[in-house]
């Protein structure tokens, strides 16, 4: 063998033995990415899990809002007729004492 077909080889198995180095921490590298990866996918469903309860938490709220508002406006409606009432029968008092029979 030459001398250059030697130098090669050692080359050659030099490259060899480098990348088997690297194959573990390449692979170590991996299960890390991975471990990333699924915790994120966890952190993702845990937030859509609080997003879901989170709608149901505020389709409750704006029921009840609709529901306040309804009840408002029978409070209002129901003054309304109650002072417009009062000032009818005011006005009849007034009249019948300014005319006595």
């Amino acid at each position: 063998m030459s001398t250059k077909s030697r130098s090669r080889n050692r080359d050659c198995g030099a490259a060899i033995a480098l990348c088997a180095a690297m194959v573990p921490a390449v692979a170590d590298a991996q299960d890390a990415a991975i471990g990333r990866i699924e915790a994120i996918e966890r952190k993702i469903r845990g937030l859509q899990s609080e997003l879901k309860q989170l709608k149901g938490e505020l389709g409750q709220a704006k029921q009840q809002l609709r529901q306040s508002r309804t009840e408002a406006q029978r409070a209002r409606e129901e003054a309304r007729e109650v002072r417009q009432d009062a000032i009818g029968r005011c006005r009849l008092g007034h009249h019948r004492r300014a005319h006595p029979l």
